[in-house]
């Protein structure tokens, strides 16, 4: 899904509360425009966001994610329920990349750049299934 992906080192410490089910509020999920800059550290506001009347950043409840499961390399997983994005009369937008924060806040935890752009136009949706990776070589 991403061509880029960085976890923030104050995502670090939010994910690994997240992984061992710790109490953590719940993360908001907000689609981006525009050129994506993957950093160590950044905020909501150095990113740009989409402009469809129907888009709002969506708040991912605890109650959704699934039990973290090991694969066969003994590294862990959760996800998220699919989430679906509509769009009514858009005007021509690329949605390049993904951030995610704690609800409320604008520190960002992790931000993605897509590997392949999401265009929207007219009236259509798309869907995607957040996921969470137990080892994640963004830092390597």
């Amino acid at each position: 899904m991403s061509a880029a992906r960085r976890i923030t080192n104050y995502g670090e410490r939010v994910l690994v509360r997240r992984m061992t089910r710790q109490d953590v509020a719940a993360m908001q999920l907000h689609l981006l425009v525009g050129i994506v800059q993957v950093a160590d550290s950044m905020t909501l506001s150095e990113l740009s966001t989409p402009e469809f009347s129907e888009y709002a950043a969506v708040t991912l409840s605890n109650a959704n994610w699934s039990v973290p499961a090991t694969n066969g390399d003994g590294v862990a997983d959760t996800s998220y329920s699919e989430i679906t994005f509509s769009y009514e009369d858009a005007t021509v937008e690329s949605i390049t990349g993904i951030a995610w924060t704690l609800a409320g806040e604008s520190d960002v935890i992790i931000v993605e750049q897509l590997e392949n752009p999401i265009v929207i136009e007219g009236t259509n949706s798309f869907a995607i299934t957040p996921r969470l990776l137990g080892h994640d070589t963004s830092d390597t």
